[in-house]
């Protein structure tokens, strides 16, 4: 479906015997099936309850192209059949010739006459139903680009009377707007750019397998949704569903202290343009969702994001509107060193390492989203950490295998180890080749292997053991001047063997292992390191 902006300017001029009586006309229940356009129009009085006579115009955009030969039709309607007003055709579809073209839609009410006019209702809240209007775009073209003709040449048109009793500059009407929310499959964080009629997510969202799930320091379902809201659902198959209601003003949305899940409006917003009062309140990036949590540039209609806050306060969207998606989109961390995991299922969840002063601001992520979605991230909850330590990451819901990938690394690899002793994974991940982990793991240890010539090593080198004496773990450092195969072992003063520490590719650099002696007896041992053909043996103590 492509997106259409409706918006209502409708007089409705009512004559008497003696006086004049206006009527303002809305739009509501606005639909399309195909190419057919249909909607309510409602009248509610603003004088007399008596109506003789009356006429709206609609003017619209459109796509030449697209669009020819429109119909209008009536359906159902309520006014119809007064003998005086012979000379007004029902209605009525007019090709305006301007640039860009318009399309005139004219309605004519008609009652039974002066003085017998049909009573119109002020209780009800659009007044009441006159008729129900079809316009069909009759070459089937359901791609037809339309959109309200908001402050054109044509929107202070002058309205004639039966009785041409003559009015200008009286608008009224309701602005809306059809918005269409595309979905995938699986879990979506998603929102309700309009405020339809009926606000409910079984209504918006019939094709869900899941309540809503909203977030108010803790996730909690939801049956009423809310524009500026953000909200998780699950859906069985990948689907557009088309949302009407009317425009929200202002354009802002409502925050609170700590995380939030926020919708845009009915416009896609950049990122660098939106603004918050108080100034400054925003802590962290604008999180999307796309088979795991990614930093956005921009906030797309009809989707939903998280965003940290330090205190309560608005989010102001209006200098954001109408932005091309990608515009300003350069972000940061599109240069800092990309780790990609991929799960068997195609799902991407993206990490990131930078140098510490590149690093501005929170990179927390926000609260993992319901159960049975991959979650990829740093144990200490990031997105993002520095460079200069050991990272851990936590594998959350992942179809194993998993591939991993780097990008941006300026020749540096990592070493990927589980973070027991790297006796289930002990690899290599450089730029350029994909890394396999067969394993079921939650966690796994990421260690930087510098590759600048400055830190390659000229020779093999076996460091002794530190702490030593030791209880119940220690570290053993070694250096590899080229990639080698390694393997470490321990053994006792026997000569048997008591635990393999290493036996992997490891890449030119300085490396360590952690040798966890909890299981072994106290005494004196022998660790050996064999690589390359260099092959070297040290003693360590372990007292307990």
């Amino acid at each position: 479906m492509r997106k259409i902006l409706l918006a209502l300017l409708a007089v409705l001029i009512v004559a008497g015997a003696h006086a004049q009586r206006s009527v303002t006309a809305t739009i509501q229940n606005f639909n399309r099936s195909g190419s057919d356009f249909t909607f309510d129009i409602y009248a509610q009085s603003t004088g007399s309850p008596q109506v003789n006579l009356g006429w709206s115009n609609f003017f619209f955009y459109f796509n030449t192209g697209a669009l020819s030969s429109p119909t209008l039709s009536n359906i159902n309607s309520k006014f119809t059949g007064d003998s005086l007003s012979t000379d007004y055709a029902p209605m009525r579809v007019v090709i305006v010739n301007s640039t860009p073209p318009r399309l005139g839609v004219q309605i004519f009410y008609t009652g039974h006459g002066a003085q017998t006019g049909q009573q119109l209702s002020t209780a009800a809240p659009f007044g009441e139903r006159i008729c129900t209007v079809r316009l069909t775009l009759t070459n089937g073209a359901a791609n037809s680009d339309i959109s309200w003709d908001a402050g054109g040449s044509y929107a202070n048109t002058w309205i004639l009377s039966k009785d041409t009793v003559q009015v200008s500059n009286t608008i009224n009407g309701v602005g809306s707007s059809t918005n269409d929310v595309p979905i995938g499959t699986g879990w979506n964080m998603l929102s309700v750019p309009v405020v339809a009629a009926d606000m409910r997510s079984s209504v918006l969202y019939p094709g869900a397998s899941t309540p809503a799930y909203g977030y108010n320091n803790g996730y909690f379902t939801a049956d009423t949704l809310f524009t500026g809201k953000g909200y998780w659902m699950k859906f069985g198959a990948a689907d557009t569903f088309t949302v009407f209601g009317t425009k929200v003003t202002p354009q802002t949305i409502a925050v609170v202290s700590g995380w939030n899940m926020i919708g845009p409006l009915d416009f896609n917003a950049r990122i660098t343009a939106i603004t918050s009062t108080p100034p400054g309140i925003v802590s962290t990036p604008y999180y999307g969702y796309n088979n795991g949590y990614t930093v956005a540039d921009t906030l797309k209609r009809g989707k939903g994001y998280w965003v940290k806050a330090t205190q309560a306060g608005t989010l102001n969207l209006g200098a954001a509107a109408a932005a091309k998606i990608g515009e300003d989109g350069s972000f940061v961390l599109d240069n800092w060193i990309t780790i990609e995991i991929e799960d068997n299922n195609s799902v991407k969840s993206i990490l990131y390492l930078a140098k510490p002063d590149e690093m501005h601001g929170s990179f927390e992520l926000p609260p993992p989203a319901p159960s049975g979605i991959v979650d990829v991230r740093f144990s200490g909850n990031t997105i993002a950490e520095p460079l200069g330590q050991v990272h851990q990451v936590l594998l959350n819901s992942v179809a194993y295998p998993v591939k991993m990938r780097l990008k941006n690394s300026a020749g540096m690899a990592l070493q990927i180890r589980d973070v027991v002793n790297g006796s289930l994974l002990n690899a290599v991940l450089k730029e350029g080749t994909d890394l396999t982990i067969a394993q079921r793991l939650e966690r796994i240890e990421i260690i930087e292997v510098q590759a600048s010539s400055k830190q390659i090593p000229t020779v093999y080198e076996l460091n002794q053991n530190y702490p030593n004496p030791f209880n119940p773990t220690t570290i053993i450092k070694f250096a590899l001047p080229k990639d080698s195969h390694v393997a470490m072992s321990v053994y006792n003063i026997l000569g048997q063997k008591v635990a393999d520490l290493v036996n992997d590719q490891y890449v030119a650099g300085y490396h360590q292992v952690e040798f966890n002696a909890s299981d072994v007896a106290s005494g004196m041992y022998l660790y050996k390191l064999e690589a390359g053909g260099f092959v070297q043996t040290k003693k360590m103590l372990i007292l307990k």
